[in-house]
């Protein structure tokens, strides 16, 4: 259920506070232990207990417990104490199936479900932080052949307030305060997934102050003028309007101030008109007046517009009619604003007069719509393309730092800018998108796409980036075809490969997750407690032996069985993202090298090994997947042509375009898409189109008489939310 926020309380006492000179006061901190009730000690006794010992303490006792975790030593009082990482482990690895091992006995579903939820309950009632222990009770660990197999279950899709993404909040709100210096105070979510996720963000007090200051800022840009020979001249942007408003030699207007209203605060921000909303704000205005004068009254009740929820949320409560299952379909409003986000940043205005004109109502209605937009080439879609970036996630290359001398033709943003247009290339052609994208080896190369004339330019002329694709010229004509046996469509582009690197090597543990998790569907856990994740710095040896040195321990094992050897094969490219075959290694035994310049560093000798860049594919949970694979190349294009993969594809198009992760209740939309893409031959906009006309989209299940529980009412006319306290 969505937290309450009680942005009227909110607002009053940052106002308060403001106009008094004070900081916001800051809640009293919870205890960081609370003593476990007799009744959850009984709960254990009779419950939590008894599953422990049966699957867990004989491996986890004795004089030599299995990798030191010693469950004889756990302590109750210390639950929400010193303990409370050990007893988060327990639930995160009976959650996710990690514990007991695979050949070991195994505790039933409800015997899991009863010590997962008993241990998350406690600890969070102890003011322990399980965001990550409740992370893996997300859609991301079911089990996949329910989701595409297994029998339907009823739609759970209960309604939700989902906090502006720090792009729909730049185009929305940074952009009306032009020259000054308002801050982007919607950071991206932390949790696993991607980055806007409505259960992952919320307005806290330091959003709040942020939002508070920038609305000011915005307000005061708004009401900008000077004053020139006692005549007021209107600031940049402002209207003429505001001379009239703001003349004290001219009697106030009321009619021309609620126009002002309805178009500063309320036409630019929320894309329609609100007359019965105007009362309020002039009720309003007339006290700031009396206090402050005009110029004064302008600006709080702009600030008070942008502090309503409407300005910070996407409010999908479900205020559609019901059908005859009980599923509410979203109002017009919120599907105006449900599509024009699913592609972009700001409103769509032929959705919003849609929504005003009684023609979205139905799902027809929505259908239509969203096919208008798909077809509409001009229409502008980033969120499409920021799907694959965070799908992918090449796009984090740049974050990754290269402290080396073989850095001077590397260029990260570059690379990402040409997997972005290989990306828009096959999105043009929108057929096999997943495939091709997966296996093609055409690539862009260092190029900037002049969109209208479709010529290809060379970008950053002074660096051979080229070299990282294993060219000897940068070629003129691109798309350019590379060798069929070195590259196999994103997974070997260098952005991607440098995006899964460090700062000095490869990163085959996360590039084998990353394929374990995005094309087989898998999960591993967080990084155990008790594990020191280090790799041997010791350049004299090839990557893959320090690895198998330090993750082959039965313990470690556990998870790196199913990472390692999907991770491996990479070895073929070098942390640079280029093609080779053969790795460069010090070789300790042969003297250094004369330095380059008198007084610098000798430097170290190496030598030529041959690579093995050999691995496979197990537990894949798709019999003709798995089998040794001999090169990264051979392991892709298997994958591209599994029906798994293709399904675990739609598995994330649905948690980007919906902002939550799936469970059992969205197995009819999911098995829909996937239809939808495969009779399509692929298509992008059919997978979309799909999702954004299915129950999961479109209805919320929760009775309108519950929405209480929210603690939102919202104008059925208008469609303006107001949260209670």
């Amino acid at each position: 259920m969505p937290p309450r926020h009680p942005f009227s309380l909110c607002l009053l006492r940052l106002l308060a506070a403001t106009a008094a000179g004070q900081a916001h006061p800051l809640p009293e901190p919870k205890p960081a232990t609370i003593p476990i009730s007799a009744a959850s000690v009984e709960v254990y006794r009779r419950e939590v207990g008894p599953v422990l010992a049966k699957y867990c303490v004989k491996c986890h006792s004795g004089e030599k417990p299995k990798a030191g975790f010693d469950m004889e030593k756990l302590d109750l009082r210390q639950l929400t104490g010193a303990q409370s990482k050990k007893w988060m482990h327990i639930a995160e690895q009976l959650r996710i199936g990690e514990m007991p091992p695979e050949e070991k006995p195994q505790p039933t579903a409800e015997e899991s479900r009863k010590v997962v939820s008993w241990l998350t309950a406690e600890l969070r009632l102890g003011g322990v932080d399980t965001t990550l222990l409740e992370a893996t009770l997300s859609g991301r660990y079911l089990d996949h052949d329910a989701l595409f197999s297994g029998p339907l279950a009823p739609l759970d899709n209960p309604p939700r307030v989902w906090r502006f993404s720090p792009e729909i909040y730049a185009a929305w709100v940074l952009r009306q305060s032009p020259g000054q210096t308002a801050g982007q105070a919607m950071t991206a979510s932390s949790e696993p997934g991607f980055k806007d996720q409505a259960p992952g963000a919320t307005i806290d007090q330091g959003v709040l102050a942020v939002v508070l200051r920038n609305a000011q800022q915005v307000a005061a840009a708004r009401t900008a003028h000077t004053i020139e020979n006692g005549a007021i001249v209107p600031g940049k942007g402002t209207g003429g309007e505001i001379v009239v408003l703001l003349d004290p030699k001219v009697p106030l207007d009321r009619a021309k101030l609620a126009g002002w209203i309805n178009s500063f605060a309320f036409y630019r921000r929320w894309g329609r008109y609100s007359p019965k909303e105007l009362e309020p704000l002039l009720a309003l205005y007339d006290k700031a007046e009396k206090i402050g004068g005009r110029e004064a009254a302008l600006r709080t009740v702009l600030v008070a517009v942008q502090l309503q929820p409407e300005s910070l949320y996407r409010l999908e409560l479900g205020l559609g009619p019901a059908d005859k299952r009980g599923y509410r379909l979203l109002g017009p409003r919120e599907l105006a604003y449900a599509i024009s986000f699913a592609f972009g940043f700001t409103l769509d205005r032929n959705l919003s007069e849609a929504a005003g004109s009684g023609k979205l109502a139905t799902r027809e209605d929505a259908a239509r719509e969203v096919k208008r937009i798909m077809d509409e080439p001009k229409f502008p879609k980033p969120q499409i393309l920021q799907f694959f970036q965070e799908y992918f996630g090449y796009d984090t290359a740049p974050d990754v730092f290269k402290d080396n001398v073989e850095k001077e033709n590397h260029h990260a943003a570059t690379l990402v800018r040409d997997t972005d247009l290989l990306i828009l290339h096959v999105l043009e052609k929108d057929q096999d998108v997943l495939r091709t994208l997966l296996k093609t080896n055409l690539s862009f190369v260092a190029a900037t796409l002049d969109a209208k004339t479709g010529t290809v330019s060379r970008s950053v002329p002074k660096r051979d980036i080229h070299h990282n694709y294993g060219l000897a010229e940068w070629p003129a004509a691109q798309p350019v075809a590379l060798p069929a046996a070195e590259r196999a469509g994103v997974l070997t582009q260098p952005s991607w490969l440098v995006a899964q690197s460090g700062n000095f090597d490869n990163h085959p543990v996360q590039r084998g997750r990353w394929v374990r998790e995005h094309l087989l569907g898998g999960s591993i856990p967080p990084i155990p407690i008790t594990v020191n994740a280090q790799v041997p710095d010791e350049p004299s040896r090839p990557l893959r032996d320090r690895l198998n040195q330090v993750t082959k321990v039965e313990y470690c094992w556990q998870c790196h069985s199913r990472m390692n050897q999907l991770g491996l094969p990479f070895e073929q490219y070098d942390h640079f993202g280029r093609f080779r075959t053969a790795q460069w290694l010090i070789d300790p035994t042969a003297p250094p090298l004369p330095p380059a310049k008198k007084g610098a560093t000798p430097i170290p000798a190496k030598r030529s090994l041959p690579l093995d860049v050999s691995g496979s594919i197990d537990r894949s949970g798709d019999p003709k997947l798995d089998g040794p694979a001999e090169t990264p190349v051979a392991m892709i294009k298997r994958l591209a042509e599994s029906p798994r993969t293709r399904q675990v594809f739609v598995r994330y198009a649905f948690r980007f375009w919906m902002g939550r992760d799936e469970n059992l209740g969205d197995a009819a939309t999911l098995r829909a898409a996937d239809e939808a893409y495969v009779k399509s031959g692929g298509s992008m906009k059919a997978l979309i189109a799909s999702l954004l006309t299915s129950d999961s989209f479109l209805y919320r299940t929760v009775p309108k008489t519950e929405l209480a529980l929210t603690g939102m009412t919202r104008n059925q006319e208008t469609g303006a939310g107001t949260f209670q306290r």
